[in-house]
């Protein structure tokens, strides 16, 4: 009896984690900048293959210049591709028009997670911040509505120490919830096997 309920408790175990795996996976980052910019947040997205990531969700809570803001990603309309956000004339610097492009792809292959494309977050009220990479090092910019760029954008941006952590990745669920299938079976098959054997009588 007991062997039937183990069994059992794997099988509703591994169903559990099925969806799961079929989830966004989620992803936990801090960073900070030499000049006195720091943030963390959560990014959520679904695999798009490897281990790149298509981020479609998530916020982060930042302080820039002593002002504490808590944003929220800006969706990438074309799931990937490299996209230039803004209307003409919206970012100025020195009387020109800039913009930020960006593609929401995180891949988590590297350290820190390759995001060179560009992570765009909305900060409201028309201010806007990204995370970005140049060769292997993280950068950020934003555009402060009412005051302008942080920083110019022909440049690099700041340089930012970037930091992060995953939750377990979908393949990982796929492979634990089989191996739990698998469990499970073994022990129902022999707990049937047990069940069709003779009991053998004891006497005095």
């Amino acid at each position: 009896m007991k062997k039937l309920w183990f069994a059992g408790l794997a099988v509703a175990t591994a169903l559990a984690i099925a969806p799961a795996a079929k989830a966004d996976s989620t992803f936990y980052f801090n960073f900070s900048g030499l000049d006195g910019t720091s943030g963390g947040g959560t990014l959520t997205g679904p695999l798009i293959s490897g281990t790149s990531f298509n981020i479609t969700g998530g916020s982060i809570s930042i302080t820039i210049n002593n002002v504490a803001y808590t944003a929220t990603v800006v969706t990438d309309p074309t799931a990937g591709t490299r996209t230039k956000y803004g209307n003409a004339g919206q970012f100025l610097y020195n009387s020109k028009s800039y913009y930020f492009y960006y593609d929401d792809v995180l891949n988590t292959s590297g350290n820190p997670f390759t995001a060179s494309g560009g992570l765009l977050f909305s900060l409201g009220g028309g201010s806007y911040l990204e995370i970005y990479m140049v060769g292997s090092n993280v950068y950020y910019n934003a555009y402060i509505y009412g005051s302008g760029w942080l920083y110019s954008p022909a440049g690099n941006g700041e340089e930012i120490t970037f930091n992060e952590s995953s939750t377990p990745e979908p393949s990982s669920l796929v492979l634990l919830g089989t191996g739990l299938l698998l469990l499970a079976a073994g022990v129902f098959w022999k707990a049937r096997q047990g069940m069709g054997k003779p009991q053998l009588a004891l006497t005095a």
